[in-house]
């Protein structure tokens, strides 16, 4: 069976012009290091032409694009370590403010957001809702107290609490935020200004920037005019947006990185000989293209299951589960084919790959999202596998008095 994407003729010429137009506006990576304005800038331009967006229409901000350009242009700006620039939490804000038109300034703020005007930071959602009974809120890991909670008061909604949000730029235009309605089992929707009174973003320092940041609420107080959708909608509204707006809609590809590994391997040579006619390293480099293969087939799976509207179980959570385990791998195998090379960032003229190991290098040192929202993908998948899954607790580990 063939799982191979096939490229049209018309997806190769758009490769041809989004080449050409990255080559000539993306800053160098001396410009780049370390300088945040770059990117906002350089979001702005991608808004202009429509791909921030490009399978929107024209009017809303897009470029009117087939979904075989958007497949391409995807590809493209992954290989450079940009593909975060098209937010997927975007994408799904505009998806869920097409279906509840109750949102102000509606066909504005759509245009807005595609075109990189106003940016936007969605909440951390769970994959599955805890058990009735748990304990936890609907939108909780379970293991903090964390969550938003929102009171009425008269007209507006009064937010309490903190929650993980991501978002690609420093500096949020709106928070998308899921709050429990105090005194319900109800969860609802809030597009909320991030400069309102009561929200404070503390800065963290990290070895390298977090994917969720946390957010606290402290009496923010926010008009009903705000709400997407109505009263219960929250958590069933952000699912089936944000989850769908996964990389569902183009084709599985291998990990960046071990694109860049392969090539370091065929062009780098060592005493004249490439490095990948080296038998223990042509059989680490083929270690890293097999992982990935397999995560291209999971994930070709979870797109067919999306696109057949099947009922998507343990296999999200198997997914994830492996890319990141395969992750790791992948930095250790850079390791020992690179070498100290693997710990050189953009700003140094010798780093290969334009220093995306090095990224990839940090970003194997941090532990998993600290936001802990997708939960245990292990006991997502126990679970549904009809298999017991036992947290470790303290008394496990207390040794046996004798």
């Amino acid at each position: 069976m063939d799982f191979t994407y096939h490229y049209s003729s018309t997806q190769e010429a758009f490769r041809k012009e989004v080449c050409a137009w990255l080559d000539a506006n993306l800053p160098s990576e001396a410009a780049r290091s370390g300088n945040q304005s770059w990117l906002l800038d350089f979001r702005t331009r991608l808004g202009e032409k429509g791909w921030l967006a490009p399978t929107e229409p024209v009017e809303n901000g897009g470029m009117g694009a087939s979904s075989g350009e958007q497949v391409v242009l995807a590809e493209e700006l992954e290989l450079r370590g940009l593909r975060s620039v098209q937010d997927r939490g975007a994408a799904a804000l505009t998806q869920a403010l097409h279906n509840w038109p109750s949102a102000p300034q509606l066909s504005d703020l759509i245009s807005a957001i595609n075109g990189g005007r106003i940016s936007i930071w969605h909440a951390n959602i769970p994959h599955e809702t805890p058990e009735p009974g748990a304990g936890v809120l609907p939108f909780s890991n379970g293991m903090h107290e964390e969550g938003v909670i929102s009171t009425e008061d008269g007209d507006d909604y009064v937010l309490n609490g903190w929650a993980w949000f991501h978002g690609p730029d420093p500096n949020p235009s709106y928070l998308w935020t899921l709050a429990h309605l105090e005194g319900t089992d109800s969860t609802i929707s809030l597009l909320v200004p991030a400069g309102l009174e009561g929200i404070s973003i503390p800065v963290s320092r990290q070895l390298m920037d977090a994917p969720a940041k946390r957010v606290r609420f402290d009496q923010a107080r926010i008009s009903r005019s705000f709400l997407l959708g109505s009263t219960g909608d929250g958590l069933p509204l952000m699912r089936s947006t944000l989850l769908v707006a996964s990389d569902s809609d183009v084709p599985p590809r291998l990990d960046p990185i071990v694109i860049h590994l392969q090539r370091y391997a065929e062009t780098t040579t060592r005493q004249g000989v490439p490095l990948i006619q080296e038998p223990v390293t042509q059989q680490v480099v083929m270690e890293a293209y097999i992982e990935g293969r397999v995560a291209q087939l999971f994930q070709t799976r979870d797109a067919w299951m999306w696109a057949t509207a099947q009922k998507n179980t343990y296999q999200a959570a198997q997914t994830r589960m492996w890319r990141k385990r395969a992750a790791q791998r992948y930095a250790q195998i850079v390791r020992q084919v690179v070498g100290v090379y693997a710990l050189l960032d953009e700003v140094d003229p010798m780093a290969p790959a334009r220093g995306e190991f090095a990224t990839h290098q940090r970003e194997s040192l941090r532990p998993d999202d600290p936001s802990g929202v997708s939960g245990s993908d292990a006991a997502i998948i126990a679970r549904h596998l009809g298999m017991v899954w036992k947290e470790e607790t303290e008394r496990d580990r207390a040794p046996v008095q004798p």
